[in-house]
């Protein structure tokens, strides 16, 4: 839902739009089934491992890299993970200063 939210936020895209990219069809960036997949290849998960918030965010993040260049949703969001899952607001404004450059 956050997720959801945030790239509602950042593009004019629509509600319906946005779900689309959430869909468990081949295809959809953000199902349950690619994030498996990229969970497999980045962060050895098995279907059914738990994804903690640091695996998680990595494998959203993994995401995100690979589809920017095709989705405007996609292009607008950026993420920063945080390996200790300890927020360092320096950190956070280092990379919207590089973003914007």
């Amino acid at each position: 839902m956050l997720l959801g939210e945030t790239m509602r936020r950042a593009t004019t895209f629509n509600r319906e739009e946005i779900i689309k990219h959430f869909l468990d069809i081949d295809g959809c960036a953000l199902s349950i089934h690619e994030i498996a997949r990229q969970g497999e290849l980045t962060e050895n998960k098995r279907p059914g491992d738990w994804y903690g918030v640091v695996s998680i965010s990595s494998v959203l993040s993994q995401i995100f890299s690979k589809q920017s260049s095709g989705f405007e949703a996609f292009s607008k969001l950026g993420f920063i993970v945080f390996s200790d899952s300890t927020v360092i607001r320096s950190k956070i404004i280092d990379a919207i200063v590089e973003s914007s450059s």
